[in-house]
């Protein structure tokens, strides 16, 4: 097969996925992601908690501890985005293109910004996309329109490139696997058949609690 066909099917199978994601999440611009927005709020706020899509380029990255947290423009404003609950491994760089499925959270000094929840890298050479890769790369001012930057209460470090890695507690791996392969042995603590069940039960556990770190980072 050759390159030309293989992008036309790569380029089929983007708009697939995006035409997908347009339908459970709708477009967002950043300007409207708001307080006045209730259906974005989380519920605790009164809202209904729905998610939404951004599409934007990432304009500034920043590490706090082993997280990612990202800036992302898309000629509206600016909206932060914490990478996290994606259950991929990837790498993100400075001034990629991205269409991100996030939720809204409110930061401790009751700015807003967004979780990650879902991402699809966009062709950067896509004529379609020209405003988005004109957009500079550049730190953001401390306050955006109220919307959160991480380094408002937490100490960051700028990184331009950052590698994730999904992280789990393998801590309870050991007994689940004894619960769900060697049931016989756990009729003795009187688990009896609830012992397969504690151990789908622990596997969720495992893979539900599982973060995203940065593994590997250059600034």
């Amino acid at each position: 097969m050759g390159s030309g066909k293989l992008q036309q099917m790569q380029d089929r199978i983007l708009e697939k996925r995006m035409e997908k994601i347009k339908k459970l999440y709708p477009d967002m611009a950043i300007a409207q992601v708001t307080p006045s927005n209730l259906p974005l709020l989380p519920r605790k706020m009164g809202g209904e908690g729905k998610r939404f899509t951004i599409r934007g380029k990432i304009t500034y990255m920043e590490k706090v501890e082993d997280r990612l947290f990202c800036t992302i423009s898309d000629g509206s404003g600016l909206f932060a985005v914490e990478m996290e609950n994606m259950m991929l491994n990837l790498e993100i760089a400075q001034g990629q293109l991205y269409s991100i499925v996030c939720r809204v959270k409110i930061s401790p000094d009751g700015s807003m910004y967004g979780e990650a929840r879902g991402l699809t890298l966009l062709d950067s050479a896509d004529p379609r996309l020209q405003k988005l890769q004109a957009l500079p790369t550049k730190k953001p001012p401390e306050k955006e329109a109220g919307r959160a930057c991480r380094n408002y209460w937490e100490k960051t470090l700028p990184v331009t490139r950052a590698r994730l890695k999904m992280s789990y507690r393998y801590v309870l791996l050991i007994p689940l696997l004894y619960l769900l392969f060697e049931p016989h042995l756990f009729k003795r603590l009187s688990l009896g058949a609830f012992g397969p069940m504690l151990g789908l039960i622990l596997f969720m556990l495992v893979f539900l609690t599982g973060r995203q770190k940065i593994v590997e980072y250059s600034s």
